[in-house]
């Protein structure tokens, strides 16, 4: 069954910049959350006679925009709004990549060649090119966004418990199941996958990161979220715009990103060194 957690395994895979990401992850997840509550300001109300204020500014502590909107404010709502479309998207891809690698590392055979073969499908495209063509042809949105982000992650998780499930399935507890004729939907969810679920838990965070960042650069093409609703994609891109008057918006929106990319991605490696010893003996 699954492994018991060792402690001492997690203070060796949290080193101390893992712990700082860890702690950036948490800061951000609890300012998207309170955002309503704690922004200064109405991230939309515009005061256009105090557009451009710096750093520092009485009432702005970030500053304003082009169209005198509190950055602070248009910050910490467009934290939640590239969390909640990346969860959502980390989400779909993980319930339906997990189940399309179950299936397929546990039956073998035909459904082996349907399963992974419609993973395959989904990488003969590049993520960027795929996701472009769909919010063209449907339009952009949150929902939008979500859906086809879900899609394009899937093969992260499909193909990795379809690796773990290949090493699991003919274990000596996946054969008593069957043995006692436990259905099938018994063995996936009861027997193999708590035994595959650390690889899977460590790869949450890294899809979170990658979502992030392809929603970020979507939204910077304008294909994202829309107009007016705050994104920090739509923000680097505004701040691109008006570098030469103000470079705040842009420093700010993209150190916001940077940051958060990089602090889930650290998030993901310590996890796996810490859930999946096997990953560490690999490397």
């Amino acid at each position: 069954m699954m492994q018991r957690l060792d402690t001492r395994r997690l203070t060796r895979s949290f080193t101390p910049l893992r712990w700082a990401a860890f702690a950036f992850v948490v800061l951000v997840i609890l300012a998207a959350t309170l955002a309503p509550w704690i922004s200064p300001h109405d991230p939309l109300a515009q005061d256009i006679p105090r557009r451009f204020l710096p750093i520092g500014s009485p009432d702005h502590l970030l500053g304003t925009d082009e169209f005198g909107r509190d950055l602070l404010s248009r910050l910490l709502h467009g934290a939640r709004v590239e969390l909640v479309v990346a969860l959502g998207a980390s989400l779909v891809a993980a319930v339906l990549g997990i189940t399309l690698g179950l299936l397929g590392g546990y039956f073998g055979r035909w459904v082996e060649l349907l399963t992974m073969r419609t993973v395959e499908v989904i990488l003969a495209f590049p993520p960027i090119v795929l996701a472009l063509l769909i919010v063209t042809i449907y339009g952009s949105g949150q929902s939008t966004l979500i859906v086809i982000m879900g899609l394009l992650f899937i093969p992260a998780f499909a193909r990795l418990t379809f690796g773990q499930t290949l090493g699991v399935r003919s274990a000596e507890y996946v054969e008593a199941a069957r043995a006692f004729a436990a259905p099938t939907g018994v063995i996936l969810a009861r027997a193999i996958l708590p035994n595959v679920s650390g690889a899977l838990i460590a790869q949450f965070p890294i899809t979170l990161a990658n979502a992030i960042l392809l929603g970020s650069g979507l939204s910077y093409l304008g294909l994202g979220i829309t107009p007016p609703t705050p994104s920090w994609g739509g923000m680097v891109a505004a701040g691109q715009r008006f570098m030469p008057v103000d470079p705040t918006m842009l420093i700010i929106s993209s150190i916001a990103v940077t940051l958060t990319v990089l602090s889930f991605g650290l998030l993901g490696d310590a996890l796996r060194d810490w859930l999946d010893p096997k990953s560490r003996r690999r490397r």
